[in-house]
């Protein structure tokens, strides 16, 4: 059933790969079948940087990830456009629906939603953002990116602080707003292939654009072709652009992967010459053992 469902999502939802799902079932896998992005998931295999990132918004995160209800800021930072649940959710018309074979799956899509790439105007430290309540972070996320302490020096030329009246401003009202902001430097385009992904987003000044990808030491990014530095931004990752159009690319490979295979080839060659060796001197002995005992 999992898999016939996973099938017939995949072939129902835009071809587009610059968004994610989320699945009202915590537990159940579907995206993974559907070969699609999801906000959540059951899996103990992920990456370390989801879990700093969970907990900075007090919402912890164990085997799977779960996005709390009350924090809808979350669905347009973290790019979900499509909800999939099996019962009708009231007032909502569905994006599509369809028979598995057991019941009735519904596709509700969040108009909220934001593409995998968009920029900030402003920055919040992990310092401030650790005292601000739980409830109203999901909101400064949309407004604000964080970021570590010692990386202030690196962004002063890209992104204002928050001011402190800013700070605690949040509400339906500003939550349009900000979510407005966010959209209109966003990425037009996203791609995704083996060996990462690809962005491109226009903006009227220099600034950082924010990726809800977690952060690992094994990406790499060129912007225009150029090498920048990522930064870590509460788990996730930013890098800056400059004014006008900017290709962005990430590369991804596995830390210590070419040390290791070099090694392990290092290693094969040592044991092929030990076993040679050992042969070589086995047969010469068994050669000198004949020649002796004629």
């Amino acid at each position: 059933m999992v898999v016939k469902t996973g099938e017939e999502l995949k072939q129902r939802l835009p071809k587009d790969e610059n968004y994610r799902i989320r699945i009202s079932d915590d537990g159940w896998n579907l995206a993974m079948v559907a070969g699609l992005p999801t906000v959540n998931s059951f899996t103990s295999m992920v990456n370390g940087s989801i879990f700093e990132f969970y907990q900075s918004i007090g919402s912890p995160r164990g085997v799977k990830t779960i996005i709390p209800q009350e924090a809808y800021g979350l669905n347009p930072l973290l790019s979900e456009r499509f909800y999939v649940s099996t019962t009708k959710v009231d007032g909502e018309k569905p994006f599509t629906q369809f028979f598995n074979g057991t019941g009735w799956i519904y596709v509700y899509e969040n108009k909220d939603t934001l593409p995998l790439g968009f920029t900030y105007d402003y920055y919040v430290t992990e310092s401030r953002f650790q005292h601000i309540p739980d409830d109203d972070k999901h909101l400064v996320l949309l407004r604000a990116v964080v970021i570590r302490d010692s990386d202030v020096s690196k962004v002063k030329n890209y992104l204002i602080p928050l001011p402190d009246s800013q700070l605690f401003t949040t509400g339906k009202g500003e939550y349009s707003e900000d979510l407005q902001a966010r959209a209109k430097e966003a990425a037009t385009t996203f791609t995704r292939d083996r060996r990462g992904f690809t962005a491109h987003i226009h903006t009227n000044i220099d600034k950082y654009a924010f990726f809800s990808v977690p952060y690992d030491k094994g990406w790499s990014a060129t912007v225009d072709g150029a090498p920048v530095q990522i930064l870590d931004a509460d788990g996730m990752m930013i890098v800056p652009i400059s004014e006008g159009d900017n290709p962005i690319r990430f590369t991804y490979r596995t830390p210590g992967l070419a040390s290791g295979a070099a090694i392990a080839t290092c290693s094969w060659i040592v044991l092929a010459v030990y076993v040679y060796a050992d042969r070589l001197f086995f047969r010469r002995r068994a050669q000198t053992t004949r020649e002796l005992s004629e």
